[in-house]
């Protein structure tokens, strides 16, 4: 193995990895700095070489050396669709609480952007940050790193992927994190559904009574009593389906 090889070697592994680790949920939050992305995907593409280096090589030998080049676009595709996918799963978990949110009557309160760029409301903020969180002290991340590593048995460097089944990939991941979603929101759409249909029959049954205005407190007060008794199963689930894709890769 040639000083150039190991160099251009070095260099896809690091596409692959720096491709996922912009989008991966935590290492590619808007909120850590540019330069402190770039050393996290530096640091765990340095220590996926010795173990994937020879591999590598030996597959770019197979490549003619007009295309070699384009392998680096090749590798940043798979790396960037990785990524996605398990930015899916985040975003599946901040769907069910944005609905979750609208269904108890806090849509109206502004939140802070603290995961992302973009404000959402504070209980959507709260379930990303603590499936960050769970993603992270649970070494999820490191096994995100395995899974990239293994990557390399169906996606060698030789081998372009069909860009149509990538599409597919990412829509079925779309697909299944949404459905994901509505799990976890579902407790919210049958206490919605509960809620409007008393206020209904109490506002027929009292006209003279402003119950909407009335109960709104109750409402919100239920609301986050239901969501109290719930998040815990949410973190549960949310965790046991992104460690089912990662290490079986089902959904």
């Amino acid at each position: 193995m040639t000083l150039q090889d190991a160099l251009l070697a070095a260099w896809l592994i690091f596409s692959r990895v720096g491709g996922c680790v912009m989008l991966a949920p935590g290492l590619g939050s808007a909120r850590l700095p540019v330069k402190a992305r770039l050393l996290v995907a530096l640091a765990l593409s340095l220590s996926l070489v010795p173990l994937l280096a020879g591999a590598v090589v030996e597959d770019m030998r197979e490549v003619a050396r007009e295309v070699k080049l384009l392998l680096v676009v090749n590798e940043v595709m798979i790396g960037i669709t990785f990524g996605l996918i398990t930015r899916c799963f985040l975003l599946g978990a901040q769907f069910a609480a944005t609905f979750a949110a609208n269904a108890i009557g806090l849509a109206g309160i502004p939140g802070l952007p603290v995961d992302d760029s973009e404000a959402t409301v504070p209980i959507a903020t709260l379930v990303s940050l603590s499936s960050t969180m769970f993603i992270l002290s649970l070494g999820l991340h490191g096994e995100m790193l395995l899974a990239i590593a293994q990557s390399y048995d169906a996606f060698p460097v030789r081998v372009f992927p069909d860009p149509a089944w990538l599409l597919q990939s990412l829509t079925d991941a779309v697909a299944e994190t949404t459905v994901l979603g509505l799990r976890l929101a579902a407790p919210f759409a049958a206490y919605a559904i509960t809620v409007n249909l008393a206020m209904g029959f109490a506002g027929k049954f009292t006209p003279q009574l402003q119950v909407y205005f009335v109960s709104t407190g109750v409402v919100v007060l239920g609301g986050l009593w239901v969501f109290i008794l719930v998040f815990p199963d949410w973190l549960r689930l949310f965790v046991s389906a992104y460690e089912s894709w990662l290490v079986h890769g089902q959904f």
